[in-house]
């Protein structure tokens, strides 16, 4: 008689259905440590504890978002009975404070759970990609993106400024470019510059950069120390040496938002390092 197809086919990862003994595997790893299979079994069985709560009042018509993140620093590792040898304090990175409910963990403090109608966000399909965070607050408004120069710091520029170009490691001749920003994502947005010579219409290629933005003043973020190349793509970087160019910067970050600006500066007739 032919072997019939199982009709219903059971999955147990917990030790729910099927009883199984955790204590082999720490007997059998016993005889190979310094540790009794007891202290090894309290050690296998460890893990922390991460309890986040929270509640609030929806709006009626309004379809909204509660975020909840769920942060290693509310971790709580709970002390062993009985410590492993050598070991003197629990395991682990950090260990978060124990809450009383209602309050909750949330950035290491226990606060209060309730979040209130203020606080919640409007539903939009892309909200896994638009999480708030330090360079686009919740509510923060449109995008704002300013150009600047600096090869170690954010430095603004002024109309016309003259820059100076420089000798590149690899062979190439670039200026400094920086950029600051507000209501884009810190991470992950990039960064796109190109150069047009105003007078003959002439583009150099642009670059593209995808680097995480500093905090910097004002709620704004910063990047600096972008090298943009005036001979990329292999053009003649000499057609640009004492003429003005219009440098275009677009921010494009994971949400789809968009921010663009111009500077029009002034390439210097001379290298830095010629």
């Amino acid at each position: 008689m032919p072997p019939s197809a199982p009709s219903v086919v059971i999955f147990d990862l917990g030790k729910v259905l099927l009883d199984f003994d955790f204590g082999i595997a720490a007997r059998k790893l016993s005889s190979r440590s310094r540790m009794t299979p007891g202290q090894l079994r309290q050690l296998l069985d460890y893990s922390p504890l991460l309890t986040r709560l929270a509640s609030t009042h929806f709006v009626p018509g309004r379809t909204q978002l509660l975020r909840i993140q769920l942060e290693s620093r509310c971790a709580v590792y709970p002390p062993p009975a009985t410590p492993a040898p050598g070991r003197t304090r629990v395991p682990g990175p950090l260990s978060g404070p124990t809450c009383a409910a209602p309050t909750t963990c949330i950035m290491g403090t226990c606060v209060p759970s309730l979040v209130p109608r203020d606080g919640l966000e409007p539903y939009a399909p892309n909200w896994p990609t638009n999480a708030p965070d330090r360079c686009k607050p919740r509510d923060g408004g449109p995008p704002v993106l300013q150009i600047g120069t600096g090869q170690t710091n954010y430095i603004s520029l002024t109309p016309g400024q003259t820059l100076q170009a420089e000798a590149g490691p690899q062979g190439g001749h670039h200026i400094w470019i920086a950029a600051r920003m507000r209501n884009l994502k810190q991470t992950l947005t990039t960064t796109r510059i190109e150069g047009v010579q105003p007078d003959t219409g002439t583009t150099i290629p642009p670059s593209t950069f995808v680097f995480t933005y500093a905090p910097d003043q004002g709620g704004f973020c910063k990047i600096y120390g972008l090298r943009y190349q005036l001979d990329n793509g292999g053009i003649d970087y000499k057609q640009f040496l004492g003429k003005p160019l219009d440098v275009v910067v677009t921010l494009t970050d994971q949400s789809g938002a968009i921010a663009k600006d111009t500077a029009r500066i002034q390439v210097a007739p001379t290298l830095v390092n010629p």
